[in-house]
């Protein structure tokens, strides 16, 4: 048996980093003694990164990936802290006696605390906006993706807009059986309509420059375009356990989407359509929150 490569050492401790830096060791851990919620699972990310971060020092063929394992750990250590936060009393008394559209919107942007990190850290890096994708980009760049039942490739305009179509439609039907917003809370969503567009953007940005913006770049470099698009597809997808959509079904069409998102941000060189998409979703799934009782919620 041949002895594995640096490339193979280095691929795979970039992928099991990656992984254990997502949410999915907190939610084995939530989902098998059923403590949703649990203080300790919140500080599994962390330690994880914090695990990868320090094997670059230690391993030289993962000195590349110090860089990388900073922005996780920062990351990681961000939704920590405003998950322990959100399980403050005084943070769920208030959650349950506002409407939805308010609590929901707080508790997303609160996501703007690990974004602050990790653009801290590649600020101090000296990496430039271009180099992470943060600008508009060629919105009329052709995709490489085919359109839906056909071989056929098309430009991201055409296909954006399909794309919206179909997620929405797809968005509609899975908030609507699982969160069961009600038609009757209408004036609810007409009041706080500035906070759900306000909230939705926020939201968008947050979460394009958590998983796309700030992971994309470097694993490109290290292990290529389909492993850094699926890798951050599928931590996207992870996000979504408990997230909107959720449950399995959630997580798979997060990563579809955020493979899709993926590929415009690297196609067009910008973000222009992965915010757009994004955005347009996000509205969505918002609005139909913001049909729904006051509830806790998380980031």
């Amino acid at each position: 048996m041949k002895a594995p490569t640096h490339a193979a050492e280095a691929a795979a401790a970039w992928t099991t980093g990656l992984l254990a830096a997502t949410s999915l060791p907190a939610i084995f851990w939530q989902e098998a003694l059923h403590q949703r919620g649990s203080a300790l699972a919140l500080l599994l990310g962390p330690a994880a990164s914090g695990l990868l971060l320090l094997g670059s020092y230690l391993a030289p063929t993962l000195r590349r990936l110090r860089l990388f394992a900073a922005v996780l750990l920062a990351q990681a250590a961000g939704f920590a802290a405003i998950g322990l936060l959100g399980g403050l009393p005084a943070y769920r008394a208030w959650a349950l006696a506002v409407p939805a559209a308010l609590s929901f919107g707080v508790s997303n942007s609160a996501k703007l605390v690990p974004v602050a990190l990790a653009a801290a850290l590649f600020a101090a890096s000296g990496r430039t906006r271009g180099e992470l994708f943060l600008r508009i980009g060629d919105l009329r760049a052709p995709a490489e993706i085919p359109l839906p039942v056909t071989t056929r490739t098309t430009t991201w305009p055409r296909l954006g807009i399909i794309v919206i179509v179909l997620v929405g439609v797809y968005l509609v039907v899975h908030v609507a059986v699982t969160r069961q917003p009600s038609s009757r809370a209408v004036a609810t969503l007409l009041e706080y309509s500035p906070v759900v567009v306000v909230a939705a953007a926020v939201n968008t940005f947050c979460e394009e420059f958590l998983f796309r913006n700030s992971l994309i770049p470097p694993l490109l470099s290290a292990l290529g375009r389909p492993q850094a698009l699926w890798l951050t597809s599928l931590r996207f997808g992870i996000g979504h356990f408990y997230g909107n959509p959720s449950g399995l079904l959630g997580v798979a069409g997060a990563t579809i989407f955020g493979f899709v998102l993926g590929r415009s941000m690297i196609e067009t060189s910008g973000s222009g359509w992965a915010w757009m998409m994004h955005f347009a979703e996000d509205i969505v799934i918002f609005a139909l929150i913001a049909l729904t009782p006051p509830g806790l919620w998380s980031p």
